[in-house]
């Protein structure tokens, strides 16, 4: 986490708590606004207790109390709907100086951060998929506004982008 800015963590969720949430956001995704391939739900946690769970999963907790300590805090929670070939989100994050909740330390052993995102993936995402891409270790770099638009707005590829690939 230290080096890249992220880390992916195997088999979180189980076969039935994905097949859970699938099924509820099958529905949901019928009501949500979009242009077919992108969408975009605020407040999946209103759509009942297997998504209210995510918040505290016994799986990822462990993580969020060594980044952030004993006292994590929620700020919003969402839903991206994507199919492959839909339009893309841009880069975006890290400290770039105006937002107080950006930034990263690491001292005598002890990780802090203002910002971290928990993202769980119902569906894989392969290489070429999509959702979730990151530069990394720009979540400790000076040089954010170094990165050329195009690139940050997914107009040109660039070696330096990483898209882990995950199961669900």
């Amino acid at each position: 986490f230290d080096l890249d800015g992220y880390i992916v963590i195997k088999n979180v969720l189980s076969a039935e708590e994905v097949g859970e949430l699938n099924g509820i956001a099958d529905e949901k995704m019928r009501e949500v606004e979009g242009d077919g391939g992108y969408r975009h739900a605020g407040r999946p946690s209103t759509w009942g207790m297997p998504y209210q769970r995510l918040f505290d999963h016994p799986r990822i907790m462990p993580y969020l109390l060594t980044f952030l300590g004993p006292k994590v805090r929620i700020d919003h929670d969402y839903c991206i709907f994507m199919q492959k070939g839909a339009k893309r989100g841009r880069l975006h994050g890290g400290d770039n100086g105006y937002e107080g909740d950006h930034w990263y330390k690491y001292r005598d052993g002890v990780i802090r951060t203002g910002l971290t995102v928990v993202t769980f993936f119902t569906t894989p995402a392969r290489k070429g998929d999509g959702g979730f891409c990151c530069v990394p270790g720009t979540h400790k770099t000076n040089f954010l506004s170094s990165i050329p638009k195009d690139v940050r707005e997914f107009e040109r590829d660039a070696h330096y982008v990483v898209q882990p690939e995950v199961e669900s």
